[in-house]
């Protein structure tokens, strides 16, 4: 579950660009499989918080890596073949593969919400070595809201549905709230960026509808500025990060950086 939070934010990074960018000069009838087709490649590397580890080690650096491979199956949708591992400086197996992700996104059901629709294929060794998980299923629903010219408001809600064996269904399922705040005011090229990404699981052996509150895994909030000039690149933001509901403030404070191309 190392990484159960660190994409809801990559999950709607296309959603103010969904929603704004205009619709292109030339018809979809007329693009060519290369013209619909593109890449897309976001790494995060950040430094372990105490107590996200077993040792409750600092200073280790992982580097998370998520290549998307995209393609235009229509006017509004698109299908994504997602491929994630993780590099890690520490122990001694630094490369640690991820589940692969398939699916849909676009605007699916609304013009006014970008939509994302994952199912999470069991491929990593960790994964077929349990013998525990038969997939993942994830949608995610997102709306951004120019407030002015300076300032963006962006949302969503993702719902994740694990199906493992041997395991009550009705304890596999959880709600991830996603909401960032941005302001152009400093300059074009810099926008001061706020995030904060949740996460309610379903407590096993309650209601189907309990959710709680996962006050010591994976709430955390983000504070940083968003480079759009960066040659090559189409942003990078480095950031603060803290994990507010836990009791040492200090030990859950951090640095990262996640980094974006588009090809």
């Amino acid at each position: 579950m190392k990484k159960l939070i660190a994409l809801t934010a990559l999950a709607t990074a296309g959603i103010s660009l969904a929603q704004t960018t205009s619709t292109t000069e030339v018809s979809f009838d007329k693009l060519s499989i290369l013209e619909k087709t593109s890449v897309d490649y976001f790494v995060e590397a950040q430094d372990k918080i105490a107590g996200n580890t077993a040792d409750g080690a600092q200073g280790d650096v992982e580097m998370y890596n998520s290549i998307s491979l995209r393609y235009r199956v229509a006017e509004n949708i698109t299908a994504q073949f997602n491929p994630r591992f993780t590099l890690s400086d520490a122990g001694d197996d630094r490369f640690d593969d991820h589940d692969l992700r398939v699916g849909l996104s676009g605007n699916l059901f609304s013009d006014a919400f970008a939509t994302t629709i994952q199912y999470i294929v069991p491929t990593s060794v960790n994964t077929l070595n349990a013998d525990e998980t038969d997939g993942q299923i994830r949608i995610t629903q997102g709306h951004a809201i120019d407030i002015d010219d300076m300032n963006n408001i962006a949302a969503s809600v993702q719902f994740r549905k694990t199906f493992r064996k041997n395991v009550p269904a009705g304890s596999e399922w959880a709600l991830l709230p996603y909401l960032s705040y941005t302001n152009k005011k400093i300059s074009e090229n810099i926008t001061a960026r706020i995030d904060y990404e949740g996460y309610l699981p379903h407590q096993e052996g309650k209601d189907i509808l309990h959710v709680e509150n996962e006050a010591d895994q994976f709430n955390r909030l983000l504070v940083g500025a968003d480079l759009s000039n960066v040659p090559g690149l189409n942003s990078v933001y480095p950031y603060l990060t803290h994990y507010p509901m836990r009791t040492k403030a200090l030990d859950q404070t951090g640095v990262g950086v996640q980094v974006f191309k588009s090809f």
